[in-house]
């Protein structure tokens, strides 16, 4: 994503260079461990830690994360949070997870949209979701879209990047803490994606 920055040189300053350039190498060694978990889920489930993590503050640095790429497709990044929402899970996985989807709406969404990020703490439930304004999914491909390398349409066009992995990941991570994922078509139009993560019973800040 940053590197797209760069290329188009939609960065405005020097320290935004900077800043682009500092998180491709950061979230290049993050790749790099994330690629080697995934290479040892392949003969194991995938282990994480739980924990007690507030839901807002993984939205709120995604959200960060995320702001210069929908900038860059004059697209805006709207938040429906409250703080805390203590949740049981792993904050890596959960950002993992809100990035993905991110940019799966960022990908088929129009240019100009509004992604709604929300978060709720419902008690024994925390709700993270991600509202977009594209052209939602299919009912009959809806299940499918979980699966490694599964493309809406069937298509291997990439001119939009990818390679059908986002939401597969996204589903093995949230099963490995114990969550749900749900995807909905909205009445407004676009889909929304929802994480249901287990409450903190203590309630207590990590």
């Amino acid at each position: 994503m940053f590197v797209q920055l760069l290329r188009l040189g939609r960065t405005r300053t020097e320290s935004e260079r900077d800043r682009s350039l500092e998180i491709i190498e950061r979230e290049t060694h993050r790749l790099i461990a994330l690629s080697n978990s995934v290479m040892g889920a392949a003969t194991a489930e995938v282990q994480l830690r739980s924990a007690p993590v507030d839901v807002t503050t993984v939205a709120l640095t995604a959200a960060d994360f995320f702001t210069p790429l929908a900038e860059a497709r004059k697209m805006r990044i709207e938040l429906d949070v409250v703080s805390p929402a203590i949740a049981r899970g792993d904050p890596g996985a959960i950002r993992q997870i809100l990035i993905n989807v991110l940019d799966n709406a960022a990908k088929y969404g129009p240019i100009g949209q509004t992604i709604t990020i929300g978060v709720r703490n419902e008690g024994k439930v925390v709700r993270l979701w991600v509202d977009d304004c594209g052209p939602g999914i299919p009912a009959s491909e809806r299940e499918n879209v979980w699966k490694p390398f599964f493309r809406v349409g069937g298509t291997l066009d990439d001119s939009t990047g990818g390679a059908g992995l986002g939401l597969a990941i996204v589903r093995d991570l949230a099963t490995a803490m114990h969550a749900d994922v749900e995807l909905v078509q909205r009445p407004t139009g676009g889909m929304r994606f929802t994480l249901s993560l287990q409450g903190n019973p203590n309630g207590a800040a990590p």
